[in-house]
């Protein structure tokens, strides 16, 4: 993997194969760059007390990134908590296509104020783990049902679906650009994977639908969702005619 240092932005993650990302020539590579700023990026915002311009209103804010040797004494009580890694995987879809996808290492995301994901829940998540295995491999369980799976609520929400290829390229790449945080084989531990699609782009009532969507991959390391201990089911009553045949609930 070569990187760009005289490119600006995060990195970019090329499209994947089968991908009707826009930058078909880099097509099933992936490509780096690496941000000229670090810090902060930044638009104007207007005092309350000032006509003036007052300076830098979306700052990026402060945010300490984890390291493996943070949780070196912890892989075996991590509980279920968000840590800010070494990034996330971020594909936006205008004008009727998937764009070629970056690697964006801060846990942030700026979008318009009337974003349909913020007025009227237009979004749906997977979740599934990623292992560390005894050879020594890290090894995610199906990934391909859960992207069936996303694509049924996509068109559910009526919102374009993430292809197939591309939300497995997107999982190994979160997974991978973040491999030194998947708890080692033995302990009790995982790596949570949450992909995400959801309406980014602004949305006033019900139709016309957003022009822009968002599909991101984070991953985090956790432990059991109930933390340390045995996790035992709970005792439930319900009646057939409620609940309706097994595969219809698939």
């Amino acid at each position: 993997m070569e990187a760009d240092h005289t490119a600006t932005g995060s990195e970019e993650l090329r499209a994947p194969p089968g991908c009707s990302g826009k930058d078909r020539r880099a097509k099933g590579q992936f490509a780096a760059r690496r941000p000229n700023c670090p810090a902060r990026c930044s638009v104007f915002r207007r005092g309350f007390s000032s006509t003036e311009w007052s300076g830098p209103a979306y700052n990026t804010p402060v945010f300490r990134k984890t390291k493996r040797n943070d949780l070196a004494e912890k892989w075996d009580n991590l509980g279920f908590s968000i840590r800010p890694l070494n990034g996330h995987v971020r594909y936006t879809w205008s004008d009727g296509s998937w764009d070629s996808g970056v690697f964006v290492p801060a846990p942030y995301q700026l979008m318009h104020i009337n974003a349909g994901a913020l007025h009227y829940g237009v979004s749906c998540f997977e979740g599934m783990k990623a292992f560390s295995c005894k050879d020594g491999k890290i090894r995610l369980l199906n990934p391909e049902l859960n992207a069936k799976r996303m694509q049924k609520g996509a068109g559910a929400l009526l919102m374009p679906e993430v292809p197939t290829d591309m939300f497995v390229t997107a999982v190994m790449e979160a997974v991978q650009r973040n491999k030194e945080f998947v708890p080692p084989y033995g302990n009790n531990a995982s790596m949570y994977v949450r992909p995400l699609l959801f309406a980014s782009g602004q949305m006033l009532g019900l139709a016309p639908l957003a022009s822009e969507y968002t599909f991101f991959v984070t991953v985090l390391p956790a432990g059991g969702y109930f933390g340390k201990g045995s996790e035992v089911g709970v005792k439930a009553w319900f009646h057939m005619s409620h609940v309706g045949r097994r595969d219809e609930l698939l």
